[in-house]
This record gives C-alpha cells, sequence and structure tokens, in this order.
C-alpha cells in the first residue's frame, strides 16, 4: 500500500530484499524467527506504532544516508505488486532524469497524487506519525478506511504474569491494544458501545497515578498502565463512547419513530417521523474530511473542543447550537456598589459573554452579546497594584460590568479578538 511520502532512515531494523539505483524494497527483522530477531522486534514495537512487515523507500544513490518511505505492506505479495508497479511506471522514467532533486521531486509527486486518489477524497492526516499510526491501525485490526484514527498512546496492559508494553488506539468506534513482546503478539478490539464503565485507577501497588481500567459489557475488564498523559487519555475515551451512546440512542429513537409511522400511527405520516428526529439527532462526530474547513486542527483537538463545547453548555445552560471560542482563565469581578469581589473564569462564545466563580457561594454571570452595546479595554491597577486590563461591557439598558483581567496575559488579546469578530458578523447579518 502507498503512503505519503515521508523521512526514512537506514536502521537495523530493516534488510534489503530488492535493490535497483533508487529503490529499495525492505523487509522487517520481525518476519524472521530468530531469538534476536524477536528480540530486535520487541524494541521496535516498544519504540514505534507496529512496524508493517515489508516497506519500499527511495534514495537518491547507494550512498544516501537518508530514504523517502514510498509503500508499506503486511504480506510479501502486496508489497510485490507494489514494486511491480513502480517498475512498470515509475522506474524507467526516473532512470531518464539527470539531477537528483528532479527525481525525487517527481517520484514523491506521482506518489503523492496516487495516495490522494486511493483515498477517494478524505483528507490525509499531514503529521507523519499519525500517517504511519492509521495506516498500522487499519492494516493490524483489519478496519475500512472510512473508519478514522483520532489519537494514540504508548502504554502497558497488565496481565496475570506479565506486562504487555504497546500502543493504544482509539478511533470513532473502536478501543484497539496492540503488543508484540518476544515473539508473542497481544491484540484487543473492543467497539465503543460495547464499553461499560472507565475508571481513573492506579497502577505498581497504587504508588503510581498512570492507568486507566475499562469493563466491558460482557464484564471483562482490562487494565491500561504506564500511560504519560492518563488524564487526556480518559477524557477522550470517555467523549467519545460518549459520542457512540448518542449515535445509538438517537438511531433507537429513529427506529421507534419509524415503527410508530405505520399502520397503525394514528394518522403521523414518515415525513413527520422524519422531521421529528432531524432535529433531535446530534451531530455526528467529525471526520477527517472536515480537517481542513476548521482551521486545520485534527479530529483529536475538535474531539476535545467537542467535550470542552458540552461542559461549557451544561455549566451555563446554554442551547446545543453554542460553541465556546476563546476563555480568560483568570477574571476578577466586583460587584458594582459593593466590595464584594469573586475571581473565575471569562467565557466567550458564539452568542454569550459568560463568567463563574467557585469563590464563596458562587458567581455567574450569562450576557447575550445581542444585549451588548459597547466595550471597553482600557489599562488599570488591580487591587494589589499590579498592572492589569479592565474590560467593561455595557448593555443596552446602560448596565456595565467590569472586569479585571491580568496584563500579562495573552488570553486577552485573543479573547478581544474574537469578540470583536463576533460582533461584526452579528452586525453584518442585520
Amino acid at each position: 500500500m502507498f503512503v505519503l511520502p515521508a523521512p526514512a532512515e537506514p536502521s537495523a531494523f530493516w534488510s534489503d530484499v530488492k535493490v535497483t539505483a533508487n529503490f529499495v524494497l525492505q523487509q522487517s527483522v520481525s518476519a524472521g524467527g530468530a531469538f534476536l530477531k524477536s528480540v530486535l522486534a520487541t524494541i521496535q514495537n516498544v519504540l514505534e506504532t507496529k512496524p508493517p512487515p515489508f516497506r519500499i523507500v527511495y534514495r537518491h544513490d547507494a550512498t544516501a544516508i537518508a530514504y523517502i518511505l514510498l509503500a508499506v505492506g503486511e504480506t510479501a505479495g502486496e508489497i510485490e505488486s507494489d514494486w511491480k508497479w513502480l517498475s512498470d511506471n515509475i522506474m524507467p522514467v526516473v532512470v531518464e532524469l539527470d539531477e537528483p532533486a528532479e527525481r525525487a521531486n517527481f517520484v514523491v509527486t506521482k506518489i503523492r497524487f496516487l495516495v490522494s486518489a486511493e483515498e477517494g477524497g478524505q483528507e490525509v492526516p499531514a503529521d507523519r506519525k499519525m500517517r504511519a499510526a492509521t495506516t498500522t491501525f487499519r492494516q493490524t485490526f483489519s478496519v475500512s478506511r472510512t473508519e478514522n484514527l483520532v489519537t494514540y498512546y504508548s502504554c502497558a496492559l497488565s496481565g496475570s504474569f506479565m506486562m504487555h508494553q504497546g500502543w493504544l488506539y482509539l478511533s470513532e468506534n473502536y478501543f484497539c491494544f496492540y503488543a508484540y513482546m518476544f515473539g508473542s503478539e497481544k491484540k484487543i478490539m473492543l467497539q465503543l458501545r460495547d464499553i461499560k464503565d472507565l475508571t481513573r485507577a492506579r497502577s505498581m501497588g497504587g504508588t503510581r497515578d498512570d492507568a486507566i481500567e475499562v469493563t466491558t459489557r460482557d464484564g471483562t475488564q482490562y487494565m491500561f498502565s504506564n500511560l504519560f498523559h492518563r488524564d487526556e487519555t480518559y477524557e477522550m475515551l470517555e467523549q467519545l463512547t460518549a459520542n457512540t451512546m448518542k449515535r445509538v440512542l438517537m438511531n433507537s429513537e429513529y427506529t421507534s419513530t419509524q415503527q410508530q409511522s405505520g399502520p397503525h400511527s394514528h394518522g403521523r405520516s414518515p415525513s413527520d417521523a422524519s422531521a421529528i428526529n432531524s432535529d433531535s439527532r446530534p451531530p455526528m462526530t467529525p471526520t477527517s474530511a472536515a480537517v481542513s474547513s476548521r482551521g486545520g486542527k485534527s479530529l483529536a483537538e475538535q474531539i476535545a473542543q467537542q467535550r470542552r463545547n458540552e461542559e461549557f453548555r451544561g455549566d451555563f445552560g446554554l442551547p446545543s447550537s453554542e460553541e465556546l471560542l476563546s476563555v480568560i482563565e483568570t477574571a476578577t469581578f466586583t460587584v458594582p456598589g459593593t466590595t464584594t469581589m469573586y475571581r473565575g473564569r471569562l467565557y466567550l462564545s458564539t452568542s454569550f459573554v459568560c463568567y463563574m466563580s467557585p469563590n464563596h457561594r458562587g458567581c455567574r454571570i450569562t450576557l447575550p452579546l445581542a444585549a451588548v452595546r459597547r466595550i471597553e479595554r482600557a489599562n488599570s491597577v488591580d487591587s494589589y497594584g499590579l498592572q492589569c486590563y479592565e474590560l467593561t461591557i455595557t448593555v443596552w439598558h446602560q448596565m456595565s460590568i467590569a472586569f479585571r483581567v491580568p496584563s500579562t496575559s495573552n488570553e486577552c488579546n485573543g479573547w478581544c479578538d474574537s469578540l470583536r469578530g463576533q460582533l461584526k458578523s452579528m452586525v453584518e447579518e442585520q
């Protein structure tokens, strides 16, 4: 399978099978059965996601110390097919080109075009490691090309006798784990809808706070430790399972409504049922094809943003159409006419300015942007004598609300820019 061209290096993990002046077909040392090869393959799997057994690389000449990865394969037949295509379509042209840079540019351009065509127009991850992980995920677990890998993490599966150090793959619908240790493979593939419970846990006898325990519907438990970003992994997995359950519930609701719209639906037509469900159906998880239309964010970043949006809407009771645009982590609010002061966060969404503080009994403000008449930012001094910005928001009823934020933070500039853009767009729509 051809992949987006990426830098590669000569390594003891690979042995040459076929060689030309510019192209090399290589086989991973893990394809053999010797003990030394097993050890090398184990080290390779720990250092990177499961490598394919075969690959094809391009090199400028026989003395090159850097390669360009062109194709990978799980079987000899698959990689031989790619080699034959290169022999028939690319190698004859490369031989005719004189300049090394011209040859490399020709090969990279052709392979890029070929990969884009094979992906059917879907956005291909720009990050080289993410592309490699996506290829490994799809080949290892035999999922379709439409199944988008969200993110992956290095971790260890705790077993009865030993720990399997490997890689955890999270996609839109699957929870997968793969490890290769001294000739033994460990592979787990779960549908997210089959996960019953997620728990933060401790490993190493309760001394390390770096584990997650996963419980499936049939009662099977898995403990994954050595997670360097445990909380991030937990939150991502929690959000993905929540998205999956929403889709399951909405599909169940849709099926139930369709059944009710049959001969005994008391006059309700199928079109009515469709209209009901079209409003209540939650938005699907954004696919990688939407990355380019959302400021170049990866799928993992989009899902993390989705989680922040849901938490924000839940805190302030806002409609599902609201999206969080910017946050100032530290903002001070003094109640007009009093000395009561609160310290909290200042939020900006597509239609609201919100403020929340956990101090004392708490303070919560929700202000529609449509009610804002004027916003001013001025240099000021806080109660400790430190320089700060004072953001004064005046509504159409002439009431003013002032927030003080640190002048050393760039959050204020970004927040004000986002607010200016939202107000401008609202004026243009009117």
